[in-house]
């Protein structure tokens, strides 16, 4: 996941030099889950989970809703804006990690330029995002549901990776696998999973 998100930030913090940091935490315990600086200062992601965390426990005293939680805090000279990453469905009531992306934008800008660019960073990292899900995390919960199930979960991963012609050692990293590979390893696995 983090490379796919590094060279997301990295196709997207040239043409945008005010950005000057982007970290992906868990709400609401604001974990650290990703951090990219523009200057290596790692300390902003610790700084911007402290303001998460903040926010939070702030937001919950008054009763807010948790969906659709974002924030802005301005100073003369700097910028933070946090989105929440996913998109919650529009019927989904039941409370869940959320995930949540904090951009530091640093200089003289108008706020709508910030409104403006924390959005294009948002809606880049969006789709990276949503690439590093599709690209493995359905396939992996997959393979995962066979091996918790079989009787010998090595011998039904073998099987699984030979019937899709697929080096075994390759199933550990199923997000690099091309399109039709990981169709057919799904198309494997869901086969196995039926003999069972």
């Amino acid at each position: 996941m983090n490379h796919i998100l590094d060279r997301a930030i990295a196709e997207i913090a040239g043409p945008i030099p005010s950005l000057r940091a982007a970290v992906l935490s868990v709400a609401p315990d604001s974990l650290i889950a990703w951090c990219w600086t523009r200057h290596d200062e790692p300390e902003i992601a610790l700084n911007c989970a402290r303001l998460d965390r903040a926010a939070t426990v702030y937001l919950e005293a008054l009763g807010a809703a948790q969906q659709g939680r974002n924030m802005l805090v301005a100073a003369q000279d700097t910028w933070i804006a946090v989105w929440p990453l996913e998109e919650p469905a529009a019927n989904e009531d039941r409370l869940r990690p959320r995930l949540g992306l904090t951009t530091v934008f640093s200089g003289d800008l108008q706020s709508g330029m910030v409104m403006v660019h924390g959005r294009r960073v948002l809606q880049h990292l969006r789709a990276a995002w949503a690439k590093t899900q599709a690209g493995g995390e359905p396939l992996r919960d997959q393979l995962a549901d066979l091996v918790l199930t079989a009787d010998d979960p090595g011998l039904a991963l073998e099987r699984v990776a030979t019937a899709s012609a697929i080096e075994l050692r390759r199933l550990e990293r199923v997000e690099v696998l091309s399109d039709e590979e990981q169709q057919r390893l799904a198309r494997e696995a869901a086969r196995s999973k039926r003999a069972l």
